[in-house]
């Protein structure tokens, strides 16, 4: 992994040029298609690096970013293609919306993100791409200096070291982002449960764990079998979201649904379990969003204490039913041999360890002036101080369990290139030995998806006070987990 835009292995022209001819090739046929206009999403690079730690850092933002317009707009995609390449990453979406309004949103949010102007946004259709001027807005400019940035490109008026440069004071304003998704329907929060899976596996670097640089403790997957599960997961979730709403609706439809979700999932995948711990928690919270949405009212922690309300029996049951058969899933030994409930006791707690852990240092880091994707970081080491993770577990025992949880709490939370180093020295350790912390992973794409919610309601809502209204778990000082804290 390289950490700027000058060092590490340059990208020969005529790469880039096979590379710029495959993205016509797919815009092409997703044209033919889908006959709908198409969201193309590159990084602005004008370096020999076309992939860096800061290039996917870039990308992953204006991703995640272009989906909330997508789902606040209530505009479906209905295909989505990304690639990560030594050219550098793309992202091709094939957007039901009207193609003027999607190049103004995109437009938008170039001109208005502390690192837009690295967003390249196209909309083109099948008469091409639509330029910014068909929009009312002005040609972008350069990198460096005040003229428009076509010409300075082809006069190659600057040097490496000084688009270097540039670029790095634009990747310096972190600030996070608060895009207030204001109009957030039932219908958009399958897509944003999707999103949260994309946000998650995109992070980087994290431990033990699927991301775009390296499989990390896993031989069975990667990145593009991560994104292939998000993508026939997303049906599922926005079909939870609808029924949850529809008169006809009870637990036992939302678990079929759950049922056709992992079948979907299996089949994306080629049999490897990628989210079927976050199938649970993102479902079950589509299915608690959507019916505290449809009041008219609510706040985010209305929608915990639906998700506890919803899920609290389904655990009691399950604790029931495992006293007559045999333990056969990771889940269920982990209950047999060390009493944990695993994601079926975080939803049924109203996600109490997102709660104590992750949403807190989200907040903090947020509140420091952090890139989103560091405050991410920050929540993924908070939730592995935490949580009780039955993946670990399941790969290395109590052992592997309590060596992680004493590195979280170790682990420096005040700088985030500081943090960052950490985490992948981290790395070097927990992958070779199989820790794969994935239900902190599943937990963080909870975190992410409720950080949406928030916005949409504009604001905490109180949320963080000592208990929800149900009372399901008490917010305090973390204190140690009780495997080693004895």
């Amino acid at each position: 992994m390289t950490g700027d835009g000058v060092s590490g292995v340059g990208v020969q022209l005529a790469e880039l040029l096979a590379a710029r001819d495959l993205r016509r090739s797919r815009q092409l046929d997703f044209l033919e298609r889908y006959r709908l206009p198409l969201l193309s999403l590159t990084v602005v690079s004008p370096v020999p690096v076309k992939r860096s730690e800061r290039v996917e850092r870039v990308f992953a933002a204006a991703a995640s970013q272009a989906s909330l317009i997508a789902a606040g707009a209530n505009w479906a995609v209905r295909a989505r293609s990304e690639t990560h390449a030594r050219t550098g990453p793309e992202l091709l979406m094939a957007v039901d919306a009207p193609p003027l309004e999607l190049k103004a949103a995109l437009v938008t949010l170039e001109d208005s993100h502390p690192w837009g102007r690295l967003f390249d946004l196209d909309v083109v259709t099948a008469s091409g791409p639509l330029s910014r001027a068909e929009v009312g807005s002005s040609v972008r400019s350069c990198l460096v200096c005040a003229q428009p940035a076509a010409a300075c490109a082809r006069g190659q008026a600057h040097s490496a070291g000084e688009l270097d440069s540039a670029i790095a004071a634009i990747m310096g304003r972190t600030a996070a982002v608060r895009r207030k998704c204001a109009g957030l329907t039932v219908e958009s929060l399958g897509a944003l449960a999707a999103e949260a899976l994309r946000f998650e596996v995109r992070l980087a670097p994290k431990p033990g764990l699927v991301d775009v640089w390296n499989s990390g403790a896993h031989s069975d997957c990667e990145l593009r079998t991560f994104l292939a599960s998000a993508d026939a997961l997303q049906p599922w979730f926005c079909e939870l979201a609808r029924t949850a709403t529809s008169a006809d609706w009870t637990p036992a439809v939302a678990q079929e649904l759950g049922r056709g979700a992992e079948a979907s999932m299996f089949a994306a995948t080629g049999g490897v379990n990628t989210h079927k711990g976050a199938i649970y928690v993102l479902g079950w919270l589509c299915v608690a969003a959507a019916q505290v949405l449809t009041t008219g009212g609510g706040t985010l922690a209305d929608v915990l204490d639906q998700l506890a309300g919803l899920t609290s029996p389904l655990l009691t049951a399950w604790v029931a039913e495992l006293g007559a058969v045999a333990a056969s899933t990771n889940g269920e030994r982990a209950y047999r041999s060390l009493g944990m409930t695993g994601v079926r006791g975080e939803a049924a707690s109203g996600l109490a360890t997102v709660r104590q852990f992750a949403l807190p240092a989200w907040r903090q880091a947020a509140e420091l002036g952090w890139a989103e994707d560091d405050a991410g970081l920050a929540a993924l080491v908070a939730l592995m101080r935490g949580c009780a993770d039955t993946t670990l577990i399941a790969r290395g025992g109590s052992t592997a369990l309590q060596a992680v949880q004493r590195w979280a709490v170790d682990c420096p939370l005040s700088d985030p290139a500081v943090l960052r180093q950490e985490l992948s020295r981290a790395d070097s350790e927990f992958s070779p030995s199989r820790w794969s912390p994935g239900a902190s992973a599943d937990l963080l794409a909870a975190t992410w998806f409720l950080t949406q919610l928030e916005n949409h309601f504009g604001g905490q809502n109180g949320h963080d006070m000592a208990e929800t209204s149900s009372g399901t778990a008490v917010i305090q000082p973390w204190v140690g987990h009780p495997f080693w804290n004895d």
